[in-house]
C-alpha cells in the first residue's frame, strides 16, 4: 500500500502589522509578520521570519519581532521568509507639546484627582503619556502628585502642575482654596448688542483667597492675565464677537462661571448678546417721490469709526420691494458720515404708496405718488 503526503502551501507575500506611528524614543512594540499563502490562507510567521531594520540608529528589531525606537526619524522595517520580504515604513516622531487635563479647580485639602498627560507628536498624532511623563508640582506644599498622575491637595495656595515628556512640557494651574473666604462678583448681568464688545467684572475677596473663571459657551472669551485662576481681589474681562446672520435674531446667553471652594460654589456673570444694531443717525427721516420714482440719498452715522473691526455693525433693508437699498443682507462695520444711495421704482398704480427703510434702530419713511400725481399727506 502506498502512502501520501500533503505539501505545505508556500507564502506569496509577507505583511508587517503593529506599526502605529505613536512609538516614541525608548518604547517597544510587538510587530507581527503575516504571510499570504498560495492557497489564499494567511499564516502568522512572526517567529519564523528574519527581522531587519534598515537603520538601527533609528529603530532595532529583535528576532521575536519586538521593535524598539532608538531615535527620531523614519526607517524601513523588513521581514523575510523563504526569499519573500515584506516591508513597512516606521516613523519615530518627536514630541512637540504636552497637555494636562483633569485638574479640578479649586480643590479642598485632602481631595485627589487623576490627571491625564497627552503628548502631541510631530506627525500630528496624540499619545496618552500619563504614566510615562515626569510630574512636578511647582509647590509641594500645595499639591503632591504621583508617578501615575494622581494629584492630591495638601495645603492652601495656587501653583502650577507640570508634566514633562521627551523634551516637551505642559503645565496647568491648580488651586487649593482657603476656608472662611467670602466672595462677591460685580457686575453679574451684562448685555451687549450684536457687535464685538469687551467688558469686565470684579471679584472682591480676602488676600490669598483663590477663585477660577471659565466660560460655558464657545463665543465668550475670558481673559485673566493668561490664566483662569485668580488669588485675592481682581478683575477679569470677557469678549464677544460680532453676531452674523439676519437683522432680527433671538438673543444668545452665556456665562462667565466664577467658582471657589468647590466646583459648584460660586457665581455666574450672565452675558446676553442681542441681535440689535445701533446707528447714531440715519436721515433725512422722510423722502417723497413722484410716480416715476428715482434716486434718494441717505446720510448714515455710526457710533464707531473703525471700519471692518466687527464692532458697530449696521445693515439697511426695505420693507417693500419697490425701494432698493444697497447691501441688503450684508453687514457694514463702523464708518462716520456715510452717503447711501437708494432707488425707488416707478409706481404703476394710481394710488400713492408708503415704504420704510430700516437701518438697525432707525427708520426712514418713503412716500411715492401714484399715477394721478397725488402724494400721501
Amino acid at each position: 500500500m502506498g502512502c501520501s503526503s500533503t505539501k505545505p502551501s508556500m507564502a506569496t507575500s509577507v505583511a508587517i502589522t503593529g506599526i502605529t506611528g505613536t512609538l516614541t524614543v525608548g518604547e517597544s512594540a510587538q510587530l507581527l509578520a503575516v504571510a499570504t499563502l498560495a492557497d489564499g490562507n494567511k499564516s502568522n510567521l512572526t517567529s519564523e521570519v528574519a527581522w531587519q531594520s534598515a537603520n538601527p540608529a533609528i529603530a532595532i528589531v529583535a528576532t521575536s519581532g519586538v521593535v524598539t525606537a532608538v531615535a527620531v526619524g523614519t526607517v524601513e522595517i523588513r521581514a523575510t521568509h523563504q526569499g519573500i520580504t515584506g516591508t513597512e515604513q516606521m516613523v519615530v516622531p518627536s514630541v512637540t507639546s504636552v497637555a494636562i487635563s483633569g485638574v479640578r479647580n479649586p480643590m479642598a485639602i485632602g481631595d485627589a484627582e487623576q490627571l491625564t498627560a497627552t503628548a502631541l507628536l510631530s506627525n500630528n498624532l496624540k499619545k496618552n503619556v500619563t504614566t510615562r511623563a515626569a510630574w512636578v508640582p511647582s509647590d509641594a506644599g500645595v499639591f503632591t502628585i504621583s508617578a501615575a498622575g494622581v494629584l492630591t491637595a495638601v495645603g492652601k495656595g495656587l501653583t502650577n502642575i507640570r508634566a514633562a515628556y521627551l523634551g516637551a512640557e505642559g503645565s496647568a494651574a491648580g488651586v487649593v482654596d482657603q476656608p472662611g473666604c467670602t466672595y462677591q462678583v460685580s457686575p453679574a448681568l451684562v448685555s451687549f448688542y450684536r457687535g464685538a464688545h469687551t467688558s469686565s467684572s470684579t471679584v472682591t475677596t480676602q488676600p490669598g483667597c483663590a477663585w477660577t473663571v471659565t466660560p460655558d459657551v464657545d463665543w465668550l472669551t475670558i481673559r485673566l492675565g493668561g490664566t483662569t485662576t485668580g488669588v485675592g481681589s481682581g478683575n477679569f474681562s470677557y469678549s464677544v464677537p460680532f453676531v452674523d446672520g439676519p437683522l432680527v435674531m433671538e438673543p444668545r446667553v452665556g456665562h462667565a462661571k466664577v467658582r471657589w471652594d468647590t466646583p459648584t460654589a460660586g457665581q455666574n456673570v450672565e452675558v446676553t448678546q442681542t441681535s440689535d444694531c445701533r446707528l447714531a443717525s440715519l436721515g433725512p427721516s422722510s423722502h417723497a417721490f413722484g410716480s416715476d420714482g428715482g434716486s434718494g440719498l441717505l446720510f448714515l452715522t455710526v457710533n464707531g469709526a473703525i471700519i471692518g473691526s466687527g464692532s458697530d455693525p449696521w445693515q439697511l433693508m426695505s420693507n417693500v420691494d419697490w425701494i432698493s437699498v444697497p447691501g441688503v443682507g450684508h453687514w457694514g462695520f463702523g464708518g462716520n458720515f456715510l452717503d447711501i444711495h437708494f432707488q425707488v421704482s416707478a409706481n404703476p398704480g394710481t394710488s400713492p404708496r408708503v415704504g420704510t427703510i430700516i437701518g438697525c434702530d432707525k427708520t426712514v419713511t418713503v412716500t411715492q405718488a401714484g399715477q394721478s400725481g397725488a402724494l400721501i399727506r
